[in-house]
């Protein structure tokens, strides 16, 4: 209900409401989501690894306003050689001072130099971003 002035109510004049706005002290004005890491066109590169063993590097996520999880995919030339940890990190993770780390694996199967793309999306900051995956297989 909105406050009424007591002096309109004496005069017999009808009743002048003076809208009041209210601020919720825990509201904060909303901001557009940003993913500040990793950047578009960024690489992460596994190095040499032997045929049969398994390479490892983490890939750091960190954003503001985030407001739903991020989808990750591998994409590109040698997709079944790279496997992150998770298809999907959890928004929370991401918006926090230190963000989150997703630990990816290269396994080759195969002698020679490999790369894929880990493709970022799903986080509505306008689109996705990709990462560059690198790896050599030596015998």
């Amino acid at each position: 209900m909105l406050p009424v002035r007591l002096s309109a109510l004496r005069s017999g004049l009808p009743p002048i409401h003076t809208p009041r706005l209210a601020f919720c002290a825990s509201q904060k004005p909303a901001t557009d989501p940003v993913l500040i890491t990793p950047v578009q066109g960024m690489a992460l590169d596994f190095g040499e690894v032997a045929q049969g063993s398994t390479g490892e590097s983490s890939l750091q996520f960190r954003g503001e306003d985030i407001r739903q999880n991020l989808s990750i995919r591998i994409i590109g030339d040698n997709p079944d050689m790279f496997v992150p940890e998770a298809t999907s990190i959890p928004y929370n993770r991401v918006n926090t001072e230190n963000g989150t780390w997703l630990k990816i694996s290269y396994r080759p199967t195969e002698l020679g130099e490999h790369s894929a793309t880990l493709l970022v999306y799903d986080y509505t900051d306008g689109g996705s971003r990709g990462v560059t995956l690198h790896g050599q297989c030596l015998s």
